[in-house]
């Protein structure tokens, strides 16, 4: 942690701060993520459950400093989930705050939940199941919605299908009938 340091911000009264000068495309600030069993995310102290994200149906807790890299419209660094980490879009000098679009680390949880979704749904027959062009009618970290083509190597044309997403338990689940519609694209 001696490349930033924690001082005020808006996460939990947080944010993180360049200690040194960030030439753009380095890693800032690397999530060193830890994963959960559903029995470790059930036994988190309270509010500690905040600091969690799902990825591919699997819980993560962020530890410091990488939970409070506070959001920004105008962000210095993007979560790049495949290199685990947040990377400089610019160059960022000692002292500035180290920000992310925080829309852009939601919609990877969101979408890396449909691919593992598609990848559960052909697992009893073998099939390959795809979603497309994804589109977010509601995104928030409790609650969100969208619509998407649904199709499998046999079934055409593909199916558009509506879904409400909720976390529970600290995963993404389908609210509703979606999972039935889901299950009859097939």
């Amino acid at each position: 942690m001696a490349d930033v340091t924690i001082g005020d911000g808006k996460l939990a009264g947080k944010g993180v701060y360049a200690a040194r000068d960030f030439k753009k495309g380095e890693c800032v600030v690397p999530y060193n993520l830890r994963e959960l069993t559903q029995a470790e995310f059930d036994s988190l102290p309270d509010g500690e459950w905040e600091w969690t994200h799902t990825f591919y149906d699997k819980i993560f807790l962020f530890p410091e400093p990488a939970r409070y890299v506070n959001h920004s419209d105008d962000p210095s660094t993007f979560p790049d989930l495949e290199r685990q980490g947040d990377y400089a879009l610019r160059d960022i000098k000692k002292g500035e705050a180290v920000t992310i679009n925080d829309r852009l680390e939601l919609r990877n949880e969101l979408e890396t939940f449909l691919e593992a979704y598609a990848r559960s749904l052909g697992q009893p027959d073998g099939k390959t199941y795809t979603i497309s062009d994804v589109k977010w009618t509601k995104e928030s970290y409790w609650a969100s919605a969208c619509t998407y083509m649904l199709s499998s190597e046999d079934a055409h044309p593909p199916k558009q299908v509506s879904s409400e997403l909720e976390r529970k338990a600290g995963k993404w689940h389908f609210v509703g009938p979606t999972d039935e519609r889901i299950a009859k694209a097939g």
